[in-house]
């Protein structure tokens, strides 16, 4: 009812919806090389955590495996480096690279100068034979260790690139592609609409009309929703199963690219001139203002729930999102030059982060008297189950490769059925017996969840 909008009885007794989200820290990695330094919470507050030596000049930041707490980067003459936040330790992979990407389960694909791939799994190389496109616009891991490439030119190239297999390839009309967090699905912007493409289906991609000269395209953080930037509109929202557009958010102008925050919740957008950001708020689907901030590779971001990180002038400022007019909370001075990742992780002994109180759903709620349970009646007993779900989907074959996957990193992952024909394939770790235990594994799992009981 809540996704699609259609009547239906009301919630009843159903119990609020949870989601555990990792303690998130802020690293910051030194650009002119130096010693790398880890904030937390809303306030940016340096933490205490220390690295052993100093890195070497950087120039961009690469992504981070919780499995092995490990933050990846590379830096100014090719190299890659693994630093080992629990350790404080660093070293050099591999050097001499052209592209990195980070895979979805902590696989790392690496291209050398020569446009040959290697596959970095717990930090040891495999080279390989496969050869990638010159003209490389993307690199996007999938959840079954495989790589997806973007080659642009006069068109766009898709080719999901398997060892000792021919590449499976797709051709789109140019534009910008993006994929989702699983690699499971890539969709490209085009003059002539929205193009998606299955690197499993063994398929053509297929055609959604989207209006409006659609220039830049994003997945929302479960990947079941599409934004969709467009020139003369504003942002398509579209249903990445039916290929309907769902809705339209306002913004001032035309964007030119998008970012959804890494635990969903938040749009950014950035104009096609000056350095400005609008923001949407996804849950209302409204404009929810602008502020200045330059546009880079890893800033803007949302740490936690709405803790807006920004480059503004020489420094990095935090922006509570969920107040009027975003008023500051932290402040890194001096630190609008270097390199930022946000990592869910911190130092044995962090406490949470402590956002400031955001007004609730349940608080403009009228609850009437045959809700409430009088206090010397006890509930009804009954068994539940808790569980971390992942991820859902209509696609039972992809649901159980996920599992797999999950599997392999020592999770307890399941499929659960769909209860009704509506219904979709969840992906979950678990049960656990309580919602505290439940909560407590999704801070360790490392990867969007919410609980869901059964």
């Amino acid at each position: 009812m809540a996704c699609q909008g259609n009547d239906g009885p009301t919630a009843g007794r159903l119990p609020a919806a949870a989601q555990s989200l990792p303690i998130t820290s802020l690293l910051r990695l030194p650009r002119a090389g130096g010693s790398p330094r880890l904030y937390g919470g809303p306030a940016l507050g340096e933490s205490s955590w220390r690295a052993r030596g100093r890195l070497q000049p950087l120039q961009r930041a690469i992504g981070f495996d919780l499995d092995q707490g490990v933050a990846f980067a590379v830096d100014s003459n090719g190299g890659l480096l693994a630093l080992d936040l629990t350790t404080g330790t660093s070293r050099t992979i591999l050097k001499g690279l052209r592209a990195v990407t980070l895979g979805p389960e902590g696989t790392l694909y690496a291209v050398t100068a020569e446009g040959k791939l290697t596959r970095i799994r717990h930090r040891l190389p495999e080279a390989s034979e496969i050869t990638l496109p010159a003209r490389l616009a993307a690199l996007y891991g999938t959840v079954d260790r495989q790589l997806v490439a973007v080659e642009t030119a006069d068109s766009t190239r898709l080719s999901l690139l398997v060892a000792g297999q021919p590449p499976l390839t797709a051709a789109t009309p140019k534009g910008e592609a993006a994929a989702t967090y699983w690699g499971d699905l890539v969709a490209v912007a085009t003059e002539e609409g929205l193009y998606l493409w299955d690197p499993r289906a063994a398929e053509a991609p297929r055609r959604i009309k989207v209006s409006g000269n659609p220039r830049t395209v994003r997945f929302s953080a479960s990947g079941h929703r599409l934004f969709v930037g467009r020139e003369d509109e504003g942002v398509a929202v579209v249903d990445r199963y039916t290929g309907s557009r769902l809705r339209d958010l306002d913004i001032p102008g035309s964007a030119a690219s998008l970012r959804v925050a890494p635990y969903g919740g938040w749009l950014l957008a950035r104009p096609s001139e000056g350095d400005t950001l609008w923001v949407v708020n996804l849950a209302t689907g409204a404009y929810a203002g602008a502020l200045p901030a330059r546009w880079g590779f890893d800033l803007p971001t949302v740490l936690g729930e709405r803790t807006l990180v920004v480059r503004e002038g020489g420094d990095v400022v935090a922006r509570d999102l969920g107040r009027e007019g975003f008023p500051e909370t932290g402040r890194i001075r001096g630190g609008a030059a270097d390199l930022y990742l946000p990592v869910p992780w911190a130092p044995a002994g962090t406490p949470p982060d402590v956002e400031p109180e955001a007004p609730r759903a349940e608080d403009d709620v009228d609850v009437s008297a045959e809700d409430i349970l009088p206090e010397d009646e006890p509930p009804p007993e009954e068994e539940i189950n808790y569980y971390l779900q992942v991820s859902r989907s209509q696609n039972p074959d992809w649901a159980r490769a996920l599992v797999d996957s999950l599997k392999l990193e020592g999770q307890p992952a399941l499929v659960l059925d769909p209860l009704s024909g509506e219904d979709a394939y969840r992906v979950v770790v678990g049960p656990f017996s309580s919602r505290e235990g439940a909560e407590e594994a999704g801070r360790q799992l490392g990867r969007p969840s919410f609980i869901y009981q059964r």
